[in-house]
């Protein structure tokens, strides 16, 4: 149950992630579409996670379920969500930043 309401939860944000129509530009419209790169860059960095270190940091970091919430739910021990975790967080930490010194250097 807790992987199909996260995967819906996945699909809503990709939904809600696309593209604004162009405006007038200005301060608002700027942060706007500041906020809405950075939307898109973590849902690709997300995307490049591993299925089950998807579930366990979206479980753990999005959803607000503990440790042991998340392994009873992925059927594993607790210690293996805590390395699940730990490594989805360190690869998503790398791809934004990979992102950032791209967009940095342009």
């Amino acid at each position: 149950m807790v992987r199909s309401v996260a995967r819906d939860l996945g699909r809503r944000e990709l939904r809600l992630a696309r593209p604004v129509p162009p405006r007038e530009p200005g301060p608002d419209l700027e942060r706007q579409l500041d906020t809405q790169r950075a939307a898109t860059r973590a849902i690709e960095a997300f995307a490049t996670l591993t299925p089950r270190q998807r579930e366990a940091v979206d479980g753990v970091d999005r959803l607000g379920m503990s440790v042991a919430e998340v392994a009873a739910a992925m059927g594993v021990a607790p210690g293996t969500v805590r390395v699940l975790v730990h490594q989805g967080r360190k690869a998503l930490r790398a791809h934004l930043l990979d992102i950032e010194e791209v967009v940095d250097g342009l």
